[in-house]
């Protein structure tokens, strides 16, 4: 026979044990929604919502696989690093070239490996590849449906690809007049198409992605900026010769220099040459305003004022701060100046923060080899 226990509720020791147990029931309830309410109003860097701030690209080692992106805060000293691949559970791969944004996309081109991986740039969660572009330097979106993307080897081949978004795969290549083209221009229907290898610029016209004109430069151009008078400046990295011993002739080459050059008439309306050929610039950018020129030489920042003839030799931002610095860009929303430095690409590398007069705001720490910065809002 089966015995059973009643309790009586009635009696006083019952019912203080039941209000025991419920008020500490809902106690645990009210502790949980908040903490669960909490995370998700403040959510971290490592759960996405990257904004208001910088992605950094890092190219990583030549033939690993470690390049990566990191992300930065400006409203802070938060920065999270390697997010592609602890989004995605995969490497994003070799020389991670650059990083573009065009209709709420997010396009890493990844030199080496040859691909350019396309991501949601607020979670960096992978929506895809698109293969078959050999060797990707730059991504230039065109309109919502089309894009190109600059791409060569050391070997000798080179190519503009043209880019179907909507299905992300490599419709076309320009091949004509391209050699060595780097980091493009997108300016009244019209792309710019600098020649690293070569003394030209190439003038596509994107409707049609045909050639309408070649613009003769000084040799090495590469990088382009749109100053505040509707302008085009472009950086020449000049030409330096070998002589068999691997010494440089200095008689067959040429200085670096920067150019100022008219869209509407595609005529060159000033040309600043470097005085000797040991001076180089890299990383053209620009101040908001879009009245003074940045650009790094011989590991300095150095500045030009666009209504000012010739060169400086003064530096904004001297050589003993860094190591090795290998990249730059300027906030367009706050004018923040940052430099990257590789140190030597043998471990992480460093993002220095500056405002335009040279003052250090701080310093981060990122991936292998920082090399290009894309902000956004």
């Amino acid at each position: 026979m089966m015995n059973y226990r009643y309790y009586d509720f009635s009696s006083s020791f019952t019912l203080k044990l039941i209000n025991l147990i419920m008020s500490r029931f809902w106690i645990i309830i009210l502790v949980s929604i908040v903490v669960l309410s909490g995370c998700k109003k403040d959510k971290t860097p490592e759960e996405g919502l990257y904004s208001n701030g910088v992605f950094v690209i890092n190219e990583g080692n030549y033939g690993s696989d470690n390049g990566s992106v990191s992300f930065h805060y400006s409203n802070g000293d938060s920065v999270s690093n390697d997010i592609f691949s602890r989004t995605n559970n995969f490497l994003l791969g070799d020389v991670v070239q650059s990083m573009s944004l065009h209709n709420n996309r997010g396009y890493i081109c990844v030199n080496v490996s040859g691909k350019v991986e396309v991501v949601d740039p607020q979670t960096m969660e992978s929506l895809g590849t698109i293969n078959d572009v050999p060797n990707p330097r730059y991504f230039l979106g065109i309109n919502n449906s089309k894009a190109y993307v600059s791409s060569w080897d050391y070997y000798g081949s080179s190519e503009v690809s043209v880019i179907d978004l909507d299905r992300m795969e490599k419709t076309a290549s320009i091949t004509t007049s391209m050699n060595r083209p780097e980091k493009m221009f997108l300016l009244g229907g019209k792309a710019y198409i600098p020649n690293k290898n070569d003394a030209t610029i190439v003038v596509i016209n994107t409707a049609e992605d045909v050639i309408e004109e070649v613009i003769a430069t000084p040799p090495g151009p590469s990088q382009m900026v749109l100053d505040e008078e509707g302008k085009i400046w472009v950086l020449c990295g000049g030409k330096t010769v070998y002589n068999p011993d691997w010494t440089v002739n200095e008689t067959e080459s040429m200085a670096a220099s920067i150019i100022r050059l008219d869209p509407s008439t595609t005529t060159i309306l000033e040309v600043n040459t470097f005085p000797t050929i040991n001076r180089i610039p890299s990383n053209l950018s620009i101040n908001p305003a879009g009245n003074k020129l940045f650009y790094l030489e011989s590991g300095q920042v150095m500045e030009k004022a666009i209504n000012t003839v010739g060169l400086s030799n003064t530096p904004t931002i001297e050589s003993s701060n860094f190591t090795s610095p290998y990249g730059l860009g300027i906030n367009p929303a706050d004018g923040t100046l940052y430099v990257a430095d590789d140190l030597g690409f043998t471990g992480s590398g460093v993002v220095y923060r500056y405002q335009l007069d040279g003052t250090l705001l701080g310093d981060f720490q990122v991936g292998i080899g920082p090399t290009d910065f894309v902000f956004v809002d």
